[in-house]
């Protein structure tokens, strides 16, 4: 499936059924954040990448983009709270959406990892399989 975020193109790659365990409403967050931040942060022109795909016990949510401006910073660092990649931006934001997303994924046994290679930006979303099957209601 294919949107436009202006003049990105967004590629998603979704195959099969990925099935987590996770309190929905706090999910939402943490995939509307890394969303968000693709459409504020990536160069003009560029394209952003999302896939979902899972393992014998998670199931994964992995999001790419080439960031406008130079990452100088660390991915340990640019997850601190009020931190942001660039400190010259002039975008709405006070830093926290990257901590926080990460702190709901890990309130949902689950974690947040970033990667950064030069102007290449990496998330992906960790949640566990485990318990999905017992209860239709926090399947997402």
């Amino acid at each position: 499936e294919v949107d436009h975020f202006h003049d990105l193109f967004a590629v998603a790659v979704f195959t099969g059924e990925h099935i987590v365990f996770a309190d929905g409403t706090k999910i939402f967050r943490v995939f509307e954040n890394l969303l968000s931040n693709a459409k504020k942060y990536s160069a003009p022109g560029s394209r952003v990448y999302a896939r979902l795909y899972s393992d014998n016990e998670n199931g994964y949510f992995e999001i790419k983009n080439i960031s406008k401006d130079p990452l100088n910073i660390s991915a340990e660092e640019l997850m601190e709270r009020f931190v942001r990649g660039d400190k010259s931006r002039s975008e709405e934001g006070n830093g926290l959406g990257l901590s926080i997303a990460k702190e709901l994924c890990s309130l949902n046994g689950g974690g947040l990892t970033i990667s950064i290679d030069g102007d290449l930006f990496k998330a992906t979303v960790r949640l566990p399989k485990n318990g999905a099957e017992e209860t239709d209601e926090k399947q997402i």
